[in-house]
C-alpha cells in the first residue's frame, strides 16, 4: 500500500505581441540573431520516413523524437516548406506541431512566471516603502527584505528572457503556428490577463500576415501542403476579401477532412477532426450533410463524429478518457451530469474545451450551470462569466471551499488514527459531491487500511474510472485485490501502476499487502524489469 519552392506559410511575423506587452510593463527588450541552416540529420530522417521498410520508418520516428527538439523547430519548418514525400510529411508535420505546442506552452509558462514575479516584487517593494527606515536593531531584517526583493527582480528578468526567446522562435515560424494556437485558445483554462493579451496579439499578427501574403485565395497548385494546412484556421479572417475563393478552398479542405475520418486510421482521423474543428460553422454544416449520406462508417459512428465536433472535443480526447462523448446527445440527464462531473478530473489541459462545448450545446439549464461550475473550478473564465450572468458565482465558490475544508477535516481524522470516523466522513462528503476521483481514492484508501476490501476495491475502481492514469490508485487496487485473493486481477493492476509511473521496486518487493502475489511468475518478472532499469 502506498500514499499519494512554393508559396510558404512561415514568413516571420512582425516583432509585436509579447514584446510590446512586456515593453508596456516597463521591460527592456534584447536583440536576436539569425538561425542556422538545417543540418543533414533531418534530411536523413526524411529519407528513412519515405522508405517502404517498416523498421527503417520506425527507427526514423525514434530518431525524430530523440534528436529533433525545440532548438530545431525552425529547421523542421523550413524542411516541410519544401518538397517532402507524403509519408514523411505526415510524421514530420505531427512532430512539428508537438514542438510548436511545447514552445507555446513554454512561452506561456514564462509569461505567467514573469507576471507572478513582477507582482511579488511590487508587493515587497511597497512593504519596504511602508516600513520606512529601519529602527534600532532592525537593519538586518531590512537587509533580508532587500535581498529578497533583488532575488524576485532577478526571477522576473529570467522569466522575461525565456519568454522573449520563445516568442522570437514563434515569430520566425510565422503562420505555421496558427493551427496550434487555434486549438490552444480553444482549450481555455487561462486566467492570466497578460497571457490572454499575448494570445490575442499573436493571433491578430497571424491574421494580418495571412492577409498580406494571401489577398486572394491562392491557386491550389501554388500552395505547398504545409502552407495550406497552416491557413485553415485563418480562412475565417481571410474570406472577406475573396469569399468565393476562400469558401471553395475551405470546402475542399472539409472534403479532405471527412475522407481522413472515414479512413479509420487513428492519425488521419485525428487530423481530419482537427481540420473540422478549425472549419467552424461551415464544417458543422458539412458534417450535418455528410451524416445523412451513405458512408463507409456505420451511422452511429457518423453521429459520433458530429457530436465530437459540436462539443469541440479535441482529437484523441475520448480515447484517452473513455468518456462517452460520441453519444452525449443520446444520454439521459443523469448520465450527462456524470460526464460533466468526470470532466473535472481528467485531461485538465483539454477538458475545458469540451466543457465550453457542452455549455454552448446543452439545452438543460441545470446541466449548463453544472458545466459552468466545473469550468469555474478549473479556473476557466468562460465558466465564471456564465455563472456571473446568472448571479451564481458565489455559490460555486462556496461549494469549492466547503469541499476542500470537509476533505481536510476527514483526512485529519485519519491522520489522528480514527479510521472509522474518517471513512464515515469521506462517505458523507461523497454523497454531497459525487463524481470526485480524489474522494473515491481516499475512501478506498481508508477502507483498505480497515481491511474492508469489497468497499476498497469498489472505490479504487471508481477513482480509476474517473482518472485512469493515476498510478497510486492502480497500485493500491492491486494491494486490495491481492488481499482479497484475486491474484490475476491484482497482477494486472500492479503492471498498470508500473506503466503509469509507480516504479519503487524496493517498496513493491517489501509490501506485505502483495504477499499473495510473490509466487506468481509475473511478479518476479516485473521486479526484474524494474531492477534492469537505469538509475
Amino acid at each position: 500500500m502506498k500514499g499519494r519552392g512554393r508559396t510558404s506559410s512561415h514568413a516571420p511575423l512582425p516583432a509585436r505581441g509579447l514584446l510590446l506587452l512586456l515593453a508596456a510593463a516597463g521591460v527592456l527588450l534584447t536583440p536576436h540573431g539569425a538561425t542556422a541552416a538545417a543540418p543533414g540529420d533531418l534530411q536523413r530522417i526524411e529519407e528513412w520516413l519515405e522508405s517502404p521498410e517498416q523498421d527503417l520508418r520506425a527507427a526514423a520516428r525514434r530518431e525524430l523524437d530523440a534528436r529533433i527538439g525545440l532548438d530545431r523547430i525552425r529547421d523542421l519548418d523550413r524542411l516541410l516548406s519544401g518538397e517532402v514525400g507524403p509519408r514523411a510529411r505526415a510524421d514530420l508535420l505531427r512532430h512539428l506541431q508537438r514542438l510548436l505546442r511545447a514552445q507555446l506552452i513554454e512561452v506561456e509558462t514564462a509569461i505567467t512566471g514573469f507576471e507572478s514575479a513582477r507582482q511579488l516584487a511590487r508587493q515587497l517593494h511597497e512593504r519596504i516603502a511602508r516600513e520606512g527606515p529601519p529602527a534600532g536593531g532592525a537593519e538586518g531584517a531590512r537587509a533580508e527584505l532587500l535581498d529578497e526583493l533583488e532575488r524576485r527582480r532577478r526571477a522576473r528578468s529570467e522569466a522575461r528572457r525565456r519568454a522573449e526567446a520563445g516568442h522570437r522562435t514563434l515569430q520566425e515560424i510565422g503562420l505555421s503556428i496558427a493551427p496550434v494556437l487555434f486549438h490552444r485558445q480553444a482549450a481555455g483554462g487561462i486566467d492570466s490577463g497578460l497571457l490572454v493579451r499575448f494570445h490575442e496579439t499573436l493571433w491578430r499578427d497571424l491574421e494580418e500576415e495571412a492577409r498580406r501574403l494571401y489577398p486572394r485565395a491562392p491557386v491550389e497548385s501554388s500552395l505547398a501542403p504545409h502552407a495550406g494546412r497552416a491557413l485553415v484556421p485563418l480562412i475565417g479572417a481571410l474570406r472577406a476579401a475573396d469569399p468565393v475563393g476562400w469558401d471553395r478552398r475551405l470546402d475542399r479542405v472539409l472534403e479532405e477532412a471527412i475522407s481522413h475520418v472515414e479512413s479509420l486510421e487513428p492519425d488521419r482521423v485525428d487530423l481530419g477532426r482537427a481540420l473540422l474543428l478549425e472549419g467552424g460553422e461551415r464544417a458543422a454544416t458539412a458534417l450535418g450533410e455528410w451524416s445523412t449520406r451513405p458512408s463507409p462508417l456505420p451511422p452511429s459512428l457518423q453521429r459520433g463524429v458530429v457530436s465530437w465536433n459540436a462539443l469541440r472535443v479535441p482529437p484523441g480526447f475520448e480515447r484517452r478518457t473513455a468518456l462517452p462523448l460520441a453519444r452525449y446527445p443520446e444520454l439521459d440527464r443523469t448520465e450527462r451530469r456524470r460526464v460533466i462531473q468526470r470532466l473535472e478530473f481528467v485531461e485538465r489541459s483539454d477538458a475545458p474545451a469540451v466543457l465550453a462545448g457542452i455549455l454552448r450545446e446543452e439545452e438543460d439549464v441545470a446541466l449548463k450551470v453544472e458545466a459552468a461550475a466545473v469550468l469555474a473550478r478549473l479556473e476557466d473564465p468562460r465558466g465564471a462569466e456564465f455563472l456571473r450572468r446568472l448571479g451564481l458565482e458565489r455559490a460555486v465558490e462556496l461549494e469549492g471551499i466547503s469541499r476542500r475544508v470537509l476533505l481536510i477535516e476527514a483526512l485529519g481524522l485519519r491522520e489522528s488514527g480514527d479510521e472509522e470516523a474518517a471513512l464515515d466522513a469521506l462517505l458523507a462528503i461523497l454523497r454531497r459531491f459525487p463524481g470526485d476521483a480524489r474522494l473515491h481514492y481516499e475512501i478506498a484508501f481508508s477502507a483498505l487500511r480497515l481491511r474492508r476490501l469489497d468497499l476498497s476495491i469498489e472505490h479504487f475502481q471508481l477513482a480509476i474510472e474517473l482518472d485512469p492514469r493515476d498510478p497510486l490508485a492502480h497500485y493500491n487496487l492491486a494491494c486490495a485485490l491481492s488481499l482479497h485473493g484475486r491474484i490475476e486481477a491484482a497482477i494486472v493492476e500492479l503492471e498498470l501502476a508500473i506503466i503509469g509511473g509507480f516504479r519503487d521496486r524496493q517498496h513493491i518487493a517489501a509490501d506485505s499487502d502483495l504477499e499473495a502475489l510473490r509466487e506468481h511468475p509475473r511478479f518476479e518478472e516485473l521486479l526484474a524489469e524494474l531492477a534492469d532499469e537505469p538509475r
